[in-house]
C-alpha cells in the first residue's frame, strides 16, 4: 500500500475510534445525569442506543445510585431490569445505591433494591458504614423496618468507631428506630473504641426515653 494511502487511513481509522469513544463517554455522562434528574424516559431511550448501565463517574458514582440518591424510584425499578447492572458497585467512598436510598429515607428504593438479585445488605463504606447504619442515624424508621426484613441483615456490625446502628439511632435521639432494633435482637451492651455503649449516647445526649428502653432492655438481658 501507498504509504501516504496508509497514513491516511491510519488516522482515519483512529478518528472514528476517538469519535466512537467520546460519543461512548457521552452517552453514559448522559445516562447518570438522567437518572440525577428522574427522567425515566431518557433513561429509557439512552439504555436503548448502547449507554453503559454500570458506568461510574469520577466519584464513582453511577446511574443506579444517581437514581436512588434522589428517590427517583421508576428509574431505579428500570435500571434494575438490565440484565448486566451491578447493584453492589461502590463509590470512591465505598457507597453503595442502598446505602444512598438508607441516607436519605427513600423507603421505596430500598423495598426496589431489597428484591434485587445478590444485593449485599451489609456491604460497609469506606469508614465501615452500613446502609441500616445510614438510616438509623437519620431516624429514617421506615428504611431500618425494610432492611430488618432482610433474612441476612447484620444488626451488630460495628464501624470504624466502633459504632453499631443502636448507638447511632440512640445518639440521634431516634426512639422508633432504637425500638426496631432492640427488637430485632441489637447488643445493648457493645462498646465503642471509647467504651461507650448506646445507653451512654443517649444519656449524654439528653435522650431520656430512650435511656430508659435501654437501661429495661439491659435488666432484662441479665435477668435470662
Amino acid at each position: 500500500m501507498n504509504k501516504k494511502l496508509l497514513l491516511v487511513t491510519l488516522l482515519c481509522a483512529t478518528g472514528y475510534t476517538l469519535s466512537a469513544q467520546q460519543n461512548m463517554a457521552a452517552l453514559n455522562a448522559q445516562l447518570i445525569e438522567a437518572a440525577f434528574n428522574g427522567n425515566k424516559e431518557k433513561v429509557q431511550d439512552l439504555l436503548e442506543n448502547g449507554a453503559n448501565v454500570n458506568t461510574q463517574n469520577q466519584q464513582g458514582y453511577t446511574a443506579l445510585m444517581a437514581a436512588t440518591d434522589n428517590g427517583h424510584d421508576s428509574c431505579v425499578r428500570l435500571l434494575l431490569t438490565a440484565p448486566e447492572i451491578q447493584v453492589n458497585a461502590q463509590s470512591q467512598q465505598g457507597e453503595t445505591a442502598l446505602m444512598f436510598a438508607a441516607v436519605n429515607g427513600h423507603d421505596s428504593c430500598v423495598r426496589l433494591l431489597l428484591t434485587a438479585p445478590g444485593i449485599q445488605v451489609n456491604a460497609q463504606d469506606q469508614y465501615r458504614y452500613t446502609a441500616l447504619m445510614f438510616a438509623a442515624q437519620n431516624g429514617h424508621t421506615s428504611c431500618v423496618r425494610l432492611l430488618l426484613t432482610a433474612p441476612e441483615i447484620q444488626v451488630n456490625t460495628q464501624n470504624q468507631q466502633g459504632h453499631t446502628a443502636l448507638m447511632l439511632a440512640a445518639d440521634s435521639g431516634h426512639d422508633s428506630c432504637v425500638q426496631l432494633l432492640i427488637a430485632a435482637r441489637a447488643f445493648t451492651e457493645t462498646r465503642d473504641n471509647t467504651n461507650r455503649t448506646a445507653y451512654d449516647y443517649a444519656v449524654q445526649n439528653g435522650h431520656q426515653a430512650i435511656a430508659d428502653i435501654l437501661h429495661n432492655e439491659g435488666l432484662d438481658e441479665e435477668q435470662i
